[in-house]
């Protein structure tokens, strides 16, 4: 398990790597640690296992957009279809500047190539807008903090200008049309999504006391899984989801990774099985 857990790991920082070695403006791709004396305090309790878990889901889906959703193997198969090929919005970002070095024609020219690039930045613009709802509202009421932090990523980075640190100083009700306003081009949006996932990488990196809980938790959700099917018998696929949500909610983080025994999932599950339904 911990070597599966590793090489995912390893991988999402290869991938993650070759996208911000293509890109001149970002001084760096391996996490950094950052300094702000913030950390100490958010570290395991702000910052804690289920924002460490939504942080890598962020990156994981920002990686989506800018290379590839995952094709079931280690390959990612774009998004977005220019000239009828599927393109991650970093490709897109290449298309675009080849396109204005082959004709002068910029984006928002009336060439029917940067035309139809303009068309799938909106649909990329609005995928970001998507994802980042998320994100806010697991990091509502915590705005200083991060923008704090995510002025010392860029700053450590040379990138102390990105949009990303105006965004995260920005009021929640005013992130997407800042956003919006400031992003015109695939080679502004690939800046800023590399800027936001540096940010994360550096702030997961840099938060080990949360680090350990979340993995902690990893761990023990692997246990659960594996016994989950033979706890729950034929009920399994029909209320999988349910149970786990179920799990997660109430037990997961209150126990050791010893406690997680067939008899200790058995009661769950009777526990579980006595809910009175939902009020709909």
């Amino acid at each position: 398990m911990m070597v599966l857990r590793t090489m995912k790991h390893v991988t999402a920082l290869i991938l993650l790597s070759l996208l911000v070695s293509t890109i001149g403006a970002v001084s760096g791709n391996q996490p950094m640690q950052l300094q702000s004396q913030l950390l100490k305090t958010v570290d395991g309790r702000f910052i804690n296992a289920d924002i460490i878990e939504v942080m890598r889901k962020f990156q994981r889906k920002l990686l989506a957009i800018m290379l590839g959703d995952q094709d079931g193997s280690v390959n990612r198969v774009g998004r977005y279809k220019f000239n009828g090929k599927p393109c991650g919005a970093h490709e897109l970002s290449r298309h675009e500047e080849q396109l204005k070095k082959a004709t002068g024609v910029d984006a928002g020219d009336h060439d029917p190539r940067a035309q139809e690039l303009q068309g799938l930045l909106r649909d990329a613009k609005r995928d970001f807008i998507t994802i980042a709802g998320e994100f806010r509202a697991v990091a509502r009421g915590s705005k200083p903090i991060i923008a704090a932090l995510v002025e010392e990523s860029c700053t450590r980075r040379g990138r102390a200008g990105s949009l990303l640190c105006q965004w995260s100083r920005m009021k929640e009700a005013d992130e997407d049309a800042l956003f919006d306003q400031n992003i015109k081009t695939f080679g502004d949006y690939s800046h800023f999504c590399v800027d936001l996932m540096n940010f994360l990488g550096d702030l997961i990196h840099s938060c080990p006391k949360a680090n350990m809980l979340f993995m902690a938790r990893v761990d023990k959700w692997a246990k659960v899984s594996q016994l989950m099917p033979v706890v729950m018998g034929a009920d399994l696929q029909t209320k999988k989801t349910e149970f786990s949500t179920y799990i997660k909610k109430n037990h997961l983080d209150n126990m050791a990774l010893k406690d997680i025994t067939l008899e200790r999932l058995r009661a769950m599950f009777t526990s579980f099985k006595g809910q009175k339904p939902a009020v709909a």
